[in-house]
C-alpha cells in the first residue's frame, strides 16, 4: 500500500505505508459486530502537505490487481473559531429555551462540520474515596454544511447541551459524586467524499430499505468497499462556563440524575 503525492495531477513523491497493529498504536476498535483482533492498519510518519492532492493505491498481492482513490486534505491549522473567538468568552447555556451561536473559518476543502464539547469533570467514589478526572464528548450540532466562502455559523438550542450531557455522562449511583470542570470546544470538519458516503449510508432507510443498499465508494477498481477522504479537527481549549450555567448544571432538574454537586477542585 502506498500514498502518492500529486501536484497538478503529476506524482511528485510516493510514500510507503507500513503495516502496524493499531492496538499497539493506541487505536483500539469499538465494541460491535466486527472482530476486535486482528486490528491492522497502515501508517506513515510523513508530514503531509495540505496544498497537495493524495492518491491511495492498494495492491492485492494474491491477484496482482490494484485499486486507488484520491482526496484533498483539510488543513486543520487554518480552522479557527470566531464565536467564541478566544477562550475567555464564556459559554452561556444557563437557559435551555435560549440559543447559542457558534461561528468559524475553515478551508474550502471542508464540506461539512460538527461542533462538540469536551465536558471535563471530577468523579469521586464516596465509598473508596478514589477521585478520577474524566471527560465525555457531547455532540452539540451535527451535519452543518459549509457556507462555501470559508465562513460558517450554526445555531444550537441550549436544550441540546443538557440532552447530550445526560445521554453521554449517564446517571450516577448514590455513592458517586461529580464536579464540573472547564470544558473544551471541538470543531470537526469533513471532506466532500466523506459527506457523500454518510448521505448514501443514511439513505438506506425508508420504504425500500430492505431492497436497496447504497454502496458508495470513491475507489476505482474491482470489488471495492470504503472511501478515501480527509477530516480535520480544531480545539478551543479551556472555554469556561458562565456561573449561571454552572449553577444550572449543578442544581437544574434536567441534570439531577448525574449527581453533579459542585465545581472541580483541580
Amino acid at each position: 500500500m502506498s500514498l502518492e503525492v500529486l501536484n497538478n495531477g503529476t506524482i511528485t513523491k510516493t510514500i510507503h505505508l507500513n503495516l502496524v497493529d493499531l492496538n499497539l498504536e493506541g487505536y483500539t476498535k469499538d465494541t460491535g459486530n466486527f472482530a476486535a483482533l486482528p486490528n491492522y492498519g497502515y501508517k506513515s510518519k510523513e508530514i503531509l502537505d495540505a496544498t497537495k492532492r493524495y492518491r491511495l493505491r492498494v495492491k492485492n498481492l494474491d491477484s496482482g490487481k490494484e485499486v486507488y482513490a484520491e482526496t484533498d486534505l483539510i488543513n486543520s491549522s487554518v480552522i479557527v473559531f470566531t464565536k467564541p473567538y478566544i477562550n475567555t468568552q464564556p459559554l452561556n447555556f444557563s437557559l435551555p429555551i435560549d440559543n447559542t451561536t457558534f461561528a468559524w473559518n475553515a478551508p474550502t476543502t471542508a464540506t461539512f462540520f460538527e461542533v462538540s464539547l469536551r465536558f471535563w469533570y471530577q468523579e469521586t467514589n464516596n465509598n473508596t474515596l478514589v477521585t478520577q478526572y474524566k471527560y465525555v464528548d457531547l455532540p452539540l450540532i451535527q451535519d452543518i454544511p459549509s457556507s462555501g466562502d470559508g465562513n460558517t455559523q450554526a445555531i444550537m438550542s441550549n436544550e441540546q447541551f443538557y440532552r447530550a450531557l445526560v445521554s453521554e455522562l449517564g446517571a450516577a449511583p448514590n455513592y458517586i459524586s461529580r464536579r464540573v470542570d472547564t470544558p473544551d470546544l471541538i470543531l470537526s470538519a469533513g471532506g466532500s467524499t466523506l459527506k457523500t458516503y454518510i448521505d448514501a449510508t443514511n439513505a438506506q432507510g425508508g420504504i425500500t430499505a430492505d431492497q436497496i443498499k447504497p454502496n458508495y465508494t470513491n475507489f476505482i477498481g474491482e470489488h471495492v468497499l470504503g472511501i478515501f477522504s480527509s477530516r480535520g479537527t480544531r480545539f478551543l481549549y479551556a472555554v469556561p462556563f458562565t456561573q449561571k450555567t454552572v449553577d444550572s448544571i449543578v442544581n437544574g432538574s434536567r441534570t439531577k440524575s448525574l449527581n453533579i454537586v459542585g465545581v472541580s477542585t483541580e
